[in-house]
């Protein structure tokens, strides 16, 4: 069965080009999501003009894709808020008097 899948060197470690052990456990979990939701349909599946197994590769690769939107839209959003941030504590630093040790 071919991966339909399509895969970016987002996953990738920017230093070594290699994945990080988080990459590897993230990819790992999705698949494993992935699998059980396949394993769930299998028992209900019935169609003449698909294959079961092109289906669950169809489905698999649309659960991969969604999961991969949904952390790079999360990433740009918390990298959104830390710049934010960052940029008001340089417009308004804290007032260094009212902080107690």
């Amino acid at each position: 069965m071919p991966d339909m899948r399509k895969r970016t060197k987002e996953k990738v470690s920017v230093s070594t080009e290699k994945p990080s052990e988080f990459d590897t456990k993230y990819e790992k979990s999705v698949e494993e999501m992935a699998d059980a939701v396949i394993d769930s349909l299998k028992v209900d599946y019935q169609s003449d003009l698909e294959p079961f197994e092109r289906y669950a590769e169809r489905v698999k690769a649309k659960i991969h894709s969604n999961v991969d939107n949904f952390r790079e839209r999360l990433s740009k959003g918390y990298k959104a808020i830390l710049e934010e941030i960052e940029k008001n504590q340089k417009e308004f630093p804290p007032n260094q008097s009212s902080i107690k040790p």
